[in-house]
């Protein structure tokens, strides 16, 4: 085919045929040469451009895949009307391509092993209807196989394990970059189980799965001691200790409180004293805490039944999700969790001219995560001028006020 612009009339010929496919199976198609539909034919300059077109069109319908409706006010060979597809499938392999169908096809087939798992069908029904899944469509569908397979690895592993991430995408595909950069937006899908829902950082998805950059040991500052799962104890060093997470199973007295803080530089500073003095216990949790960061964490509070929890981060869409995070953990032992110096009276006790506006979007999401938790008074008015408070700008209160 000598031609673009015969090869671009096809290839929307094909998709009007993808389309009335995906809405009642059926292949039927035809694309008129107007000015709305197809300028591209109306632009051509010269009689020239216009007879190779036409040569090329003819020849494709010399394989009966389409017919050509000709304006006999034009003349013979003058100008078309309107191309038809006859047959769909032939049409696509002479511009050797895969039809909708076929895709829909090799996808269901390349996937059926794991319908019972996730939301297979919901992605091939996304597909059908010929929209991507998270810039995946169904010539994709290895991807969604392979995707599906770290998460049943990462299912096995268990839940206080933590998985290197690079290292598996190294062992498993053969590219220790491969989970990072191209994998994230289904592993959404897979582990949401749902091709609508939200967008997640890639930060929440890896860390649901186990996977981390780098194994982080549980940084602790506070009063007391932590009792391990082999039965030995250690009292909590000054400023704070480093312990692997897997380890970790009580607390050997309760603490006045259990605080996570997001951010490492904020953590150091009330290791280091910068609050006073207090009874409770500090915990870092590397940004999104890890799965088995959570665990540990679990362990820890469920051995302080009377200790007050609460959660210090950015007020800002990341630091909320990290804050809900910990707030779903203590729902599911009965606990509730507040937040310490996030919100709006946060905000006006921050530096004047510090932070940073947020989107609408954002803000509607953190008031929603805030009134799913139980923390809509912090941000009650938040909508009306949301901005984003970083820890490290803020003043450091006494813990003892707590």
């Amino acid at each position: 085919m000598s031609t673009s612009v015969a090869r671009q009339a096809l290839e929307q010929l094909l998709e009007g045929a993808e389309r009335q496919w995906s809405r009642d199976r059926q292949v039927d198609s035809s694309l008129p040469f107007t000015a709305a539909r197809f300028p591209a034919y109306l632009k051509l300059q010269s009689r020239q451009e216009r007879d190779d077109v036409h040569a090329d069109l003819r020849q494709i319908a010399e394989t009966r895949t389409i017919s050509i409706d000709w304006d006999d006010r034009a003349g013979d060979d003058g100008r078309i009307l309107r191309l038809r597809c006859t047959d769909a499938d032939g049409l696509a392999r002479e511009l050797g391509l895969i039809p909708l169908w076929d895709q829909i096809a090799q996808a269901e087939s390349r996937l059926a092993s794991y319908r019972d798992e996730f939301c297979i069908d919901a992605i091939i029904e996304t597909w059908r209807q010929r929209r991507r899944v998270r810039s995946r469509g169904p010539d994709q569908a290895h991807l969604v196989a392979v995707a599906a397979d770290i998460v049943r690895h990462c299912r096995r592993v268990g839940p206080a394990t933590d998985v290197p991430v690079r290292v598996l995408s190294g062992r498993l595909l053969g590219d220790t970059k491969m989970i990072e950069e191209r994998m994230v937006g289904i592993l959404d899908v897979l582990t949401a189980g749902d091709c609508e829902a939200p967008a997640r950082s890639e930060d929440e998805v890896l860390s649901e799965l186990g996977l981390v950059r780098f194994p982080q040991p549980v940084l602790v500052s506070g009063c007391g001691a932590i009792k391990f799962h082999n039965g030995d104890s250690l009292p909590l060093l000054k400023p704070y200790m480093g312990v692997p997470p897997a380890i970790v199973a009580a607390l050997a007295e309760p603490p006045e409180f259990i605080l996570t803080v997001e951010n490492l530089t904020t953590f150091n500073v009330l290791a280091q004293g910068a609050a006073g003095d207090h009874r409770g216990l500090i915990l870092y949790t590397g940004g999104m805490p890890s799965r088995s960061m959570r665990r540990a964490w679990l362990d820890l509070v469920a051995s302080a039944p009377e200790s007050r929890l609460l959660h210090w981060g950015d007020t800002d869409l990341g630091g909320l999700l990290i804050a809900a995070v910990f707030a779903k953990l203590a729902e599911s032992l009965g606990r509730s969790l507040h937040l310490w110096e996030m919100g709006c009276r946060a905000i006006a006790r921050a530096p004047a001219e510090t932070g940073s506006e947020l989107s609408r979007t954002d803000a509607r999401r953190i008031v929603e995560i805030a009134a799913r938790h139980g923390w809509a008074a912090d941000f009650d008015g938040f909508e009306t001028a949301p901005r984003a408070i970083e820890q490290e700008i803020q003043e450091i209160r006494a813990l003892a006020d707590l």
